[in-house]
């Protein structure tokens, strides 16, 4: 890859683009490629971190974890205690950094006042 702009640090660049998990998204490429471009001819002071910084705020992680990818599903459980475990679950994935990362993101996103709400269900 060559840029008409000098760019120090595009080792760092690089070392990044080759472990992230892309899977073939060629629009993932494009955004960054955007970024980078903005940060370029903005004189940004340092356009790799815009680019890395911006396309991690505009994307969101899709890839299933191995908590979030099966649920524990039992015989002999009531369906309230399944559902309050996985709003527990899904609580727990809201706040961290493979879900919304903050307590007000993920209220905002998961459509909530308080966060709390999520949890009064009926628990048998």
């Amino acid at each position: 890859m060559r840029f008409a702009i000098p760019l120090s640090g595009s080792s760092a660049l690089f070392q990044w683009l080759n472990n992230l998990p892309l899977d073939g998204n060629y629009r993932d490429l494009e955004k960054i490629a955007i970024l980078l471009h903005h940060a370029l001819h903005t004189k940004h002071p340092d356009p790799i971190s815009y680019a890395i910084n911006g396309f991690k705020e505009f994307s969101r992680n899709t890839d299933i974890s191995a908590h979030s990818a099966g649920f524990n599903f039992r015989r002999g459980v009531k369906l309230t205690t399944l559902e309050y475990e996985y709003r527990v679950a899904l609580r727990e994935w809201a706040l961290s950094d493979a879900g919304y990362g903050s307590k007000k993101k993920a209220q905002e996103g998961l459509g909530y006042r308080a966060l709390d709400q999520l949890l009064k269900v009926k628990k048998d």
